[in-house]
């Protein structure tokens, strides 16, 4: 098979947690803080949806402007950080937070605690959040299903942590809310390849800079010479590790056959480790 402007395409119908929006106290797992007691490092909730707790106090403080409900919430002090790090990983974020001074530094990142979105990053917060205004939300979505969504933190496998830094007056995080990444939703993903290349059996050659893939023989049935051509997918750039295939489909466009013409076979290698 040759193919001009060679176009090869794998679609995946998998299961994807399904997009809501939704207030914090909405979503499937809800912290308000005014019961929880803690400090330094410590779990809060139940498994499989804990949160672990690092470098923040659950308290009380005098200044009523950093509560959007209630009395209490996870606090941190000048040049103080925090973690909030998640038992599972989490689809949708949601939660308020405030810093006396207007500082201050959030950060979104993977369930490795390693990759860092630009949507991910909020520098400066509010100084009130206070039940008499309408406090701003900072919302996330680990993946919404779309490779093409530039609005979400492409964390295929979601979120893993909150970090807080920067910390120069009083910071507070209030009525934190999430959903875990688990499903399901139909949704599609759609990848193109990233490598390919035609092989021959009578040499040593190949084709990998070329506009043309190749598979089959030369000179018809009879001819002795086999091509092969080899297409490569980044599955795990573009697949959630937790989603559930269904289905997946695989297109090519030819432009050219030989006579006999004989159907072509794929088969899948994976990738040495």
């Amino acid at each position: 098979m040759s193919s001009n402007n060679f176009l090869s395409i794998i679609a995946f119908f998998i299961a994807l947690p399904a997009l809501v929006l939704a207030q914090p106290q909405n979503l499937d797992n809800f912290f308000d803080f005014e019961n929880e007691e803690g400090s330094g490092d410590f779990i809060l909730g139940e498994s499989p949806n804990s949160i672990r707790v690092t470098g923040f106090t659950a308290t009380a403080t005098s200044n009523p402007n950093i509560y959007s409900s209630g009395t209490r919430a996870l606090i941190l002090g000048p040049g103080q950080e925090g973690s909030v790090i998640f038992e599972s990983g989490v689809n949708i974020l949601q939660f308020t937070a405030a810093e006396t001074t207007g500082a201050g530094r959030i950060e979104i990142r993977d369930t490795n605690g390693t990759a860092l979105h630009p949507n991910g990053v909020v520098d400066g917060l509010p100084v009130n959040i206070g039940p008499d205004v309408i406090a701003p939300l900072q919302s996330f979505v680990a993946f919404s299903g779309d490779i093409n969504d530039t609005s979400d933190l492409d964390y295929t496998d979601g979120i893993g942590e909150i970090n807080v830094s920067n910390v120069v007056g009083l910071f507070a995080l209030d009525d934190l809310g999430f959903s875990s990444l688990v499903g399901p939703s139909n949704s599609t993903v759609i990848l193109e390849s990233v490598k390919d290349n035609s092989i021959y059996s009578e040499n040593d050659n190949s084709n990998a800079q070329g506009i043309d893939l190749y598979s089959g023989r030369t000179q018809g049935q009879m001819g002795s010479g086999i091509r092969r051509a080899l297409i490569k997918f980044d599955l795990a750039g573009g697949i959630p590790g937790n989603a559930v295939i269904e289905s997946v489909s695989l297109t090519l466009f030819a432009n050219k056959r030989g006579a006999p013409t004989n159907d072509n076979r794929c088969r899948h290698f994976p990738t040495p480790s």
